[in-house]
């Protein structure tokens, strides 16, 4: 991505109009030059103070009502304001002059942001957290109308400082001033799960839904792929999961526990035969009889050598799997006849 005019500048059909605002900017720039070196040699005009207008204009057409483009137009009406007090225009004069200071006022402020945030997030880095917190307080004093933005920003130093019930708090002073701040309601879920409080997988739906083709990850399930403890850990915050359990057998099975994974690829199994038949949830229960399969081959090879009864079964397993498979590829073949999302296929 391309950092421009301090916001991220992306890919997509905005290409066209990102391409307009440089070139406007790239006019902006050359239309100054030559405007100060006439005024420096003492050419003084109606053409000058038009050649300001068409500036102007030009301004207003790509970069009216953003603030980051502020001190631009500072530049352009003070630029106008001078040429037209040269030629005793006082009262069009006075007029570019407040509107420069008014624009002037509003490109300090933001330049006084970008030095705190930009000092913060140095601090941040050092771990230096509680002035780093002080620095973003003070950005919300300037800007108060972003505040959401610098308590999401305080309740992730907080969250990394170890202090998830004041991430929290911080993270839903932001939501209750942007109802919509999806990304609030992702990293609230992430601290309300190292709590331990349940209401995180609620936080993580409503991420989804209110941006759902952001990456929303559900924290328990996040944290359940690093460890056996960590998934056990996850299972006893959402119990009814059949995720959770088909993670925790597949890390069992890597771990040569292959009774334990069978048991747990065996509940997963019982929890998806109870959920409805989407292509996600069809393509989980193949996974589940798979490594079931898989565990019980394991477990027949063992037994076998120490003569205890046979593990029998994964060949019934193996056989279910590939069924589902078949129905899964006819139902994504009928999907895409039909242009019917892949995730809400039935």
């Amino acid at each position: 991505m391309l950092e421009f005019g301090g916001r991220m500048m992306g890919k997509g059909k905005g290409i066209k109009r990102q391409v307009s605002e440089l070139r406007g900017l790239a006019w902006f720039v050359r239309a100054s030059k030559a405007a100060a070196k006439k005024v420096e040699t003492g050419y003084l005009g109606y053409g000058l103070v038009a050649e300001c207008d068409s500036i102007i204009e030009k301004l207003d057409k790509h970069f009216k009502g953003k603030e980051e483009y502020s001190h631009l137009f500072e530049a352009a009406y003070k630029t106008r304001a001078e040429l037209r007090a040269s030629l005793h225009n006082k009262r069009e004069a006075a007029d570019d002059s407040a509107k420069a200071e008014e624009f002037g006022k509003v490109a300090s402020k933001l330049y006084a942001l970008q030095e705190l945030t930009s000092l913060a997030y140095v601090k941040f880095k050092k771990k230096d957290y509680a002035s780093a917190l002080e620095d973003f307080s003070k950005a919300m004093e300037i800007a108060p109308e972003n505040s959401h933005f610098y308590f999401f920003k305080r309740g992730f130093v907080k969250y990394c400082m170890g202090d998830y019930e004041g991430a929290v708090a911080e993270y839903t002073a932001a939501i209750g001033l942007s109802p919509d701040y999806a990304r609030a309601y992702q990293e609230r879920s992430e601290a309300k799960y190292m709590l331990g409080d349940k209401s995180s997988i609620a936080d993580c739906d409503t991420a989804r839904k209110l941006d759902p083709e952001g990456y929303h990850p559900y924290p328990h399930l996040n944290k359940a792929r690093s460890s056996i403890e960590n998934c056990s850990r996850s299972i006893e915050f959402d119990p009814g999961n059949p995720e959770l359990y088909s993670i925790r057998g597949d890390l069992k099975s890597f771990n040569g526990d292959y009774a334990g994974a069978v048991e747990d690829f065996t509940k997963a199994v019982e929890l998806l035969k109870e959920q409805p038949k989407t292509l996600e949830m069809l393509n989980a229960h193949r996974h589940a009889l798979s490594g079931r399969s898989y565990a019980k081959f394991k477990r027949s090879e063992v037994s076998s050598l120490f003569s205890v009864s046979n593990y029998s079964g994964w060949k019934e397993d193996e056989t279910d799997a590939m069924t589902l498979g078949r129905i899964i590829y006819d139902m994504e073949k009928q999907a895409k006849a039909e242009k019917v999302p892949l995730a809400a296929a039935r």
